[in-house]
């Protein structure tokens, strides 16, 4: 229990880090990703204000005050926008062939034979001879 109510979730980066480039990151999906986390710390401190008992240092209202607290909860989360901000960059760079990540283009030109795209026109599988016209 107390691994759960200490620890970051950090055993949940690597799947993201390895799932690949997805469409980008925009303003809705950031702050959808921040929901989460603030909703939270107003929960830490709703709880920690019943039972004076706080799970993180940087939050101990009883100990440290609520200026401190609030204002050190202020700086992680600041410190994590600047790290998705860092991200949502990283995300815009091109890649080694010179094209950006983003999907956002479905018309970008894919190198011949790749697997995201065929030569067949649209609405026929791959493969699959023309129906013939009566």
């Amino acid at each position: 229990m107390w691994a759960s109510t200490t620890s970051p979730p950090g055993p949940a980066w690597p799947p993201g880090w390895c799932s690949g480039p997805g469409p980008g990151s925009n303003r809705r999906t950031i702050g959808a990703a921040l929901v989460w986390p603030v909703a939270w710390i107003g929960y830490t401190f709703a709880h920690g204000a019943v039972t004076d008992w706080y799970p993180y240092p940087f939050l101990d209202v009883t100990r440290k005050g609520y200026a401190t607290a609030v204002t050190n909860t202020l700086l992680v989360v600041v410190l994590a926008v600047v790290l998705i901000g860092l991200f949502a960059l990283l995300d815009r760079l091109p890649t080694a062939r010179g094209r950006t990540r983003s999907a956002a283009d479905p018309d970008a030109p894919v190198r011949p034979g790749s697997p995201a795209r065929t030569e067949e026109p649209p609405g026929r599988p791959p493969g699959v001879a023309p129906t013939p016209r009566r």
